[in-house]
């Protein structure tokens, strides 16, 4: 846990802050659907930042959603988000400054084919959202920018196992 203070949504928020608290309520929940619908089906990406991070940029929804499915939703026993801040900006950009604590299964999959029981996930981001009203009315997410760190994620691949060049790297 973080001595962030946790964030408290107004009363009526925008439709683009709504989409973007619908999302993190999704990821929160492990809900795939919950997550996908917050999420354009004409143009979507996604990029983990700074580019030490090692993580290729998804192209579409279908990409990320696979890659959440397959390998970050089977990896933990245990996920919490608190998002501390949430700040509006013109152009439909939404920030978010979060934190993430987690406990990985036994199947965590690795690149060597090793797992690390029960090892601890911590992180730290500063997420950018851009969401644009779509041609039906529904504000979703057209792309997001996450900013991780890399010392935190650097700790969490050397502790499952995970082989120098693949994620950030203590050396």
């Amino acid at each position: 846990m973080s001595s962030y203070p946790i964030y408290t949504p107004s009363l009526n928020p925008s439709p683009a802050v709504k989409t973007v608290l619908a999302w993190v309520a999704g990821c929160q929940a492990w809900d795939v659907d919950a997550i996908a619908v917050t999420m354009s089906d004409q143009s979507y990406t996604h990029e983990v930042l700074p580019a030490t991070m090692n993580l290729p940029k998804s192209t579409s929804k279908a990409t990320w959603l696979g890659g959440f499915k397959q390998f970050i939703h089977p990896m933990f026993t245990k996920w919490d988000i608190i998002i501390h801040d949430i700040v509006e900006a013109p152009g439909g950009s939404v920030f978010g400054h979060m934190t993430s604590d987690g406990t990985t299964t036994a199947s965590v999959p690795t690149p060597s084919g090793s797992t690390n029981i029960g090892a601890p996930f911590h992180n730290e981001y500063m997420l950018q959202f851009t969401v644009r009203e779509e041609a039906d009315g529904v504000h979703r997410i057209v792309h997001i920018k996450e900013f991780m760190d890399t010392l935190s994620q650097a700790k969490f691949c050397k502790a499952v196992g995970w082989p120098a060049g693949f994620g950030p790297s203590l050396d």
